[in-house]
């Protein structure tokens, strides 16, 4: 198994291998909960005490990631991924709402900082034991955490500092290393993610995914620290004075409640005065932010715009051709921004939607899942050199696996040999809707399982490419078995990256190379570029 690492600020590289990984993270889980259950504040054995610990404590957890993703369900049901054009947009808006209800909660905990700090270790306790279970790897995070806490618990312990204020003074000092590391977890993370939701296609939300990612992150980054907060254990259990009917007295224990241990009443007001003050600031900086233009010269809405020509043929020989310009945009405002723009250039677009693994267009992946609110514009055909037009041939014949048993249940299996040439990157898609493929090769005798695709069972998908940006025709092979006579159908389609041109120089692949695709081109602004693909596509019953 996969051994887990990390590093340290990028100083020190911590290691240790996969036979550790379950054994060390449960046996801190369980030490933490021993922790938890003994000593001032401690939870016991009483299962009403742990329920009421462990629901406050998830409580505390999830209020600040259930605020940073209302805001951002709010946010981009007005205006989707404003972040596009400046990333720190996103920290501006759903940080301050993240940290506004992290905060505020702790201010209504009830048992004293001990219990408070007891039962949300408890909380992250269980979640590692159950996420060691699970095998999962990145639990080492929450390990980290734990860890500190239990060594700053010793050395309260050690200095006889235990059950007193300062034994909190060493856990938040404790709690310094994961903090600043958990910061670092989240800057990489986010540096990672930031860019694929700004092309992750139109199914996932990219403003509630990454609020998600920044709220969890400074949930835990601040989770135990901001055990100080809570009420004090003598203000919070004070029934005595809850239960006076002098009314000075019980607005004197009212007042005792909102006490929090170590920290003079006013440090309180200031402290909820800031969250209130983060939670206005992040609906001032959605509001604000709403109004911004999402893309920017320097960071432009990207689409992909393939000048294509289809040729599909049917089982009685006739052969429909369709050209025009694929336009796809792969990000979760799909084309909006562009269908908002005054040019007459896109008043002819026709709406285009995929229903098959590659939508029978030529498409680099199959992206029928990605590919929403595609537009088809009318064009003439793709400028592409006679040499290169892509072709396909097939040859039947009876399959060697079926070694010449047949009966009414079983159909013969045959064997059909595909030989495509074209430009140097081609693909084809293999409709399969009665799952009569039983293989597939690129070489004649090395066999390959059939797998079709997760979410179109009845397809395959298969990718060629060779030479790189290769001018010259290349031939491709492949063989299928298919189980009886009936059809299927094959589409074919090749993608021209570059090419010579007619005085036998090189023209790479943009949109510079058509005229239809260069009118697409200057009828958009400066902050939305187009990244242009010509390409051939026949598709043929088999």
């Amino acid at each position: 198994g996969d051994p887990v690492y990390f590093d340290v600020f990028g100083r020190v590289l911590v290691w240790y291998p996969h036979s550790l990984v379950r054994p060390l993270h449960i046996s801190i889980a369980l030490s933490a909960l021993y922790w938890a259950s003994r000593g001032t504040g401690g939870l016991g054995a009483n299962p009403r005490v742990w329920t009421g610990a462990l629901l406050n404590s998830l409580g505390s957890l999830l209020l600040p990631l259930l605020s940073a993703v209302t805001l951002a369900a709010a946010l981009s049901s007005v205006n989707a991924m404003t972040w596009r054009s400046d990333s720190r947009l996103l920290l501006v808006t759903y940080l301050p709402a993240a940290l506004a209800s992290a905060l505020i909660a702790p201010l209504r905990a009830k048992g004293g900082w001990e219990r408070v700090a007891k039962g949300r270790v408890a909380l992250l306790a269980l979640l590692l034991a159950l996420l060691a279970g699970l095998g999962v790897r990145s639990a080492y995070v929450i390990a980290v955490w734990l860890a500190s806490a239990m060594a700053a618990a010793g050395i309260a312990r050690i200095f006889g500092l235990a059950g007193t204020a300062r034994a909190l003074a060493v856990l938040v000092c404790g709690s310094a290393l994961p903090f600043a590391y958990t910061v670092q977890v989240a800057n990489t993370t986010l540096l990672i993610f930031i860019p694929v939701m700004g092309r992750s296609g139109s199914n996932l939300n990219p403003d509630v995914f990454l609020s998600i990612l920044i709220g969890l992150f400074s949930s835990l980054s601040l989770f135990l620290p901001l055990s100080l907060l809570a009420p004090s254990s003598s203000a919070s259990s004070d029934k005595a004075a809850n239960k006076a009917t002098n009314k000075a007295a019980h607005k004197a224990a009212n007042e005792a409640t909102n006490d929090v241990s170590g920290m003079p009443a006013g440090a309180v007001a200031c402290v909820r005065l800031t969250g209130w003050l983060l939670g206005a600031c992040a609906i001032a900086s959605a509001y604000m932010v709403s109004q911004r233009e999402p893309y920017s010269s320097e960071r432009p809405k990207q689409m992909f715009v393939q000048h294509f020509r289809r040729r599909l043929h049917s089982a009685d020989g006739a052969v429909k051709e369709e050209t025009g310009l694929l336009i796809n945009a792969m990000d979760y405002k799909q084309l909006a921004p562009v269908n908002a723009l005054p040019s007459q250039r896109f008043k002819d677009v026709t709406p285009y939607w995929c229903e098959s693994l590659a939508c029978q267009m030529p498409c680099w992946f199959p992206l029928a899942s990605e590919l929403h609110g595609a537009w088809v514009l009318p064009a003439a055909a793709p400028p592409i050199p006679q040499t290169l037009e892509l072709s396909a041939t097939f040859s039947h014949v009876t399959s060697p696996n079926d070694q010449g048993v047949t009966s009414p249940k079983a159909p013969a299996l045959r064997r059909v040999h595909v030989t495509v040439l074209g430009p140097a990157y081609k693909g084809a898609v293999l409709e399969d809707p009665d799952r009569r493929i039983e293989g597939w090769s690129y070489a004649p005798q090395v066999e390959a399982s059939v797998r079709h695709s997760a979410e179109h069972k009845h397809s395959l998908f298969l990718f060629h490419a060779e030479g790189g940006a290769s001018p010259d025709p290349r031939n491709w092979s492949f063989w299928i078995d298919v189980r009886g006579p009936a059809l299927i159908e094959v589409s074919i389609w090749g993608h021209h990256l570059s090419w010579r041109d007619e005085t036998g120089g090189r023209d790479d692949s943009g949109c510079g190379f058509s005229r239809d695709a260069t009118s697409f081109k200057r009828a958009l602004p400066e902050h939305m570029a187009p990244i242009c693909f010509y390409d051939d596509l026949v598709t043929y019953p088999v």
